[in-house]
């Protein structure tokens, strides 16, 4: 039986979420590279009252999952690497953006 394209998305998506977790894992943890000292999905989740474990990885690999199923549906079979790549460019300009723009707000858990 073959396995529907929606699910191969899926679980690239799951595959490149933890791909990216690991690298901010060390970015944060190991060298202390990162402009921040918690995950974006962490900082927002206390940023809001809420104890971020387990629910930042959920919203995590949530996101990136969904993220993936949503190009596929966008782009058919056209889907490139391209476009994922796009895409990643793009979230990650805006989110940087916006958490150091939100420094006031997050910057009791951020060390930008």
């Amino acid at each position: 039986m073959k396995m529907k394209a929606w699910i191969k998305s899926l679980i690239s998506g799951l595959v490149g979420s933890l791909f990216m977790f690991i690298l901010m894992m060390i970015a944060i943890k190991g060298t202390g590279v990162a402009p921040f000292n918690m995950p974006p999905s962490a900082a927002f989740l206390k940023s809001l009252g809420i104890t971020p474990k387990p629910l930042a990885l959920i919203i995590h690999f949530g996101y990136g999952a969904a993220a993936a199923v949503f190009l596929h549906v966008v782009f058919k079979n056209k889907s490139k690497v391209v476009y994922g790549l796009g895409r990643f460019g793009y979230c990650y300009v805006v989110d940087y953006d916006v958490y150091l723009k939100s420094n006031h707000r997050l910057g009791r858990f951020w060390n930008p």
